[in-house]
């Protein structure tokens, strides 16, 4: 085998190397690396990779004997540096670390993982102001990066500065939709700030006038208790008291799809709401707020769903394909605020929850509910809304209108036996739903739920 020829098979196993490496299979991957160095011991390039996996693993002191060599083949490689400042970290040796990440930074002083790297020992050395400086150049020479907004949201909230936390915890939440931690901060530091900030002595009608004439829009719930009945039609009454409406309550329903369809087959509405019993609406401007949706948006909308159906529920969809912001009654009074997904509106959903349907009455006429399948009160809404958006009407999760839930689903053996019904029709697998990641935090009064989902509003109006 000639020179080029052995040239290119070492070429072609690293590559094989880095496949197998980037799709985690570490073992394959450091057998490659380790069989090229037998042959090229000063491959500076294949010691680096080598030593990445060794640090990846959490094996520093390896890792750090092979950057080493291969920083002494390389000297001037900002990466190498990088990683080994990374390894001196995982051994606790801070200044060390801080010292080959300003090695790097005086190479490439734009190099944002050196900022960021630098700006995490600074802040576990307890130095939160010249982190949150480190963690902002990060940012500014990768405006996208959602780690370091997570970083910086740390040091600020470190230095009490929560709503500059809440800022970069949202930021890093939108750029990478995926961060759980970024997420669960945003959320927990935003329940902080409203916590005793909002209390009950403020107005809870605050309504603005329509600037243009509402359509006549029909409520329709079902209903066997009379004190949810009654407490229902109060709230639907307050809140439509602007506009022409009507609210229909049935008593006597067989099943929620063949009650729904013969309401819609009566409702003289140009929007129908589908409507649980045990809710309550704080959006003081639920009316104008609904109405400017389905005129401009959506031909239907919820307040949580999925941009997939993977099975029988909202919540098969799974994180991050989960939308919509709800909040639940706890057995103990307080309110629970939950988050799916920082923006307040989300489009192109696949699925709905029925605890809270509306549409225009075109689009229950064309996609009516099944009667046959679901001929009792489960997944009606998830058949429904998926159908519905196969049809191509646009779905879609409207969190302002602010829904509260007294009761959480269970998947019990009603339930089980309509997702087998589910999964059948829609030729998907039969399986318990995984559980929704749901980023909650519980406070006390109505008025922090109304602070809380205003203030995450404007950060995410901000971040977008």
């Amino acid at each position: 085998m000639n020179d080029r020829q052995t040239s290119g098979s070492t070429e072609a196993l690293i590559e094989r190397a880095l496949r197998a490496h980037q799709e985690g299979r570490f073992p394959e991957a450091e057998s490659i690396y380790r069989e090229v160095l037998v042959a090229y011991p000063t491959r500076a390039d294949v010691l680096h990779f080598l030593g990445l996996l060794e640090l990846q693993r959490g094996a520093a002191d390896e890792a750090l004997s092979l950057l080493a060599r291969s920083l002494s083949i390389v000297p001037e490689n900002q990466l190498v540096i990088c990683h080994l400042a990374e390894a001196h970290r995982q051994r606790g040796e801070f200044e060390a670390a801080a010292g080959y990440y300003r090695r790097a930074l005086a190479i490439s002083p734009l190099l944002a993982e050196a900022h960021n790297g630098l700006g995490i020992v600074l802040q576990v050395q307890g130095r939160a102001d010249e982190a949150a400086t480190e963690f902002a150049a990060a940012i500014s020479a990768r405006p996208e990066w959602g780690d370091a907004y997570f970083n910086l949201g740390l040091s600020r909230k470190e230095n009490g500065g929560s709503w500059e936390a809440a800022k970069a915890f949202a930021r890093g939440w939108i750029c990478e939709r995926q961060s759980l931690n970024a997420a669960g901060q945003c959320v927990a530091t935003l329940a902080d700030l409203v916590r005793g900030h909002a209390t009950e002595s403020e107005p809870l009608v605050r309504r603005r006038s329509a600037q243009q004439p509402l359509p006549f829009i029909s409520i329709v719930f079902c209903s066997i208790d009379d004190n949810k009945c009654s407490r229902t039609i109060a709230l639907y009454e307050r809140l439509l008291s602007d506009c022409r409406h009507e609210i229909i309550a049935i008593r006597d329903a067989h099943s929620l799809s063949e009650a729904y369809n013969c309401a819609v087959e009566k409702c003289r509405g140009e929007v129908i709401v589908l409507s649980h019993d045990d809710i309550d609406i704080l959006d003081d401007d639920f009316a104008i707020h609904l109405c400017a949706c389905l005129n401009n948006e959506f031909d239907a909308i919820g307040v949580v769903g999925g941009t997939t159906m993977h099975g029988p529920t909202w919540a098969s969809s799974g994180h991050p394909n989960l939308r919509g912001w709800i909040t639940h009654r706890t057995d103990s009074g307080k309110y629970m605020v939950g988050v799916l997904h920082p923006s307040a509106v989300s489009r192109g959903l696949m699925t709905l929850d029925g605890v809270f349907l509306a549409a225009r009455a075109d689009v229950f006429k064309t996609v009516p509910f099944d009667e046959v399948m679901f001929d009792g009160f489960h997944l009606y809404d998830i058949d429904w809304s998926y159908r519905a958006a196969q049809t191509g009407f646009r779905l879609g999760t409207v969190g302002e209108l602010m829904v509260v839930h007294d009761s959480r689903g269970k998947f019990d053996a009603a339930m089980k036996e309509y997702a087998t019904r589910f999964c059948f029709k829609h030729q998907v697998e039969v399986r318990r739903p995984a559980s929704s990641i749901t980023f909650e935090a519980e406070l006390s009064t109505v008025n922090e739920v109304r602070r809380f989902f205003g203030l995450l509003g404007k950060l995410v109006a901000k971040a977008d």
